[in-house]
């Protein structure tokens, strides 16, 4: 019915806007393995471009290392995180459109709406 639609999308929309922790560093982290722009996405999350700069240098080009300070400080709220609206999952998934990763940001979309399903059936 309309009503239990309309009940899924807000289910959906809670959880891509739900303000996200450090404690999910390891989730974030394997749901962005193969992303290898990790400066343009922190760009886009709203990170500073001299933040990055350090990270990269302190990391020594590891795309790895990189990527996982990248998100640690996202998650930390740093520079400009929170004044774009981060960190959420809705936030994350526009940078990876915005950086031309648009089939990761379609998985990552699925894989965390089908788990808040999972974990919260509608009607219960």
């Amino acid at each position: 019915s309309i009503s239990n639609i309309q009940h899924v999308e807000q289910c959906h929309d809670s959880i891509l806007t739900m303000s996200l922790g450090i404690e999910i560093i390891a989730d974030v982290c394997e749901l962005l393995s193969t992303c290898v722009d990790w400066m343009g996405l922190g760009i886009q999350l709203g990170l500073d471009y001299s933040r990055l700069r350090g990270i990269e240098i302190e990391r020594h080009l590891n795309v790895s290392s990189c990527r996982i300070d990248m998100i640690a400080a996202w998650l930390m709220k740093e520079d400009q995180v929170v004044k774009i609206g981060g960190p959420t999952w809705k936030q994350l998934i526009q940078a990876l459109k915005s950086i031309g990763e648009i089939s990761l940001s379609e998985e990552i979309s699925l894989k965390i709406t089908k788990e808040r399903e999972v974990s919260n059936p509608v009607g219960s």
